[in-house]
């Protein structure tokens, strides 16, 4: 919040603030496989993307329809 409140000083805007929990930013314990394997490769993907040298990307997964997810 003192970041928040520097800048309501300094620059007059209004703010909200938000502290992350920290299961809200570690709960690999609680995510299944295919949570885990689809980050994997989307974050493969985009270092395979840096290295290559390009940039402005956002790696994403478009979902096929299927009957079973996963």
């Amino acid at each position: 919040p003192t970041l928040a409140a520097m800048i309501k000083d300094e620059l007059g805007y209004k703010y909200h603030w938000a502290l992350a929990d920290y299961l809200q930013r570690s709960a690999r314990h609680i995510a299944s496989a295919t949570d885990v394997e689809q980050a994997y490769a989307v974050g493969k993907a985009a270092v395979e993307f840096a290295l290559a040298g390009k940039t402005s990307i956002m790696v994403s997964i478009e979902r096929k329809k299927t009957r079973k997810y996963g």
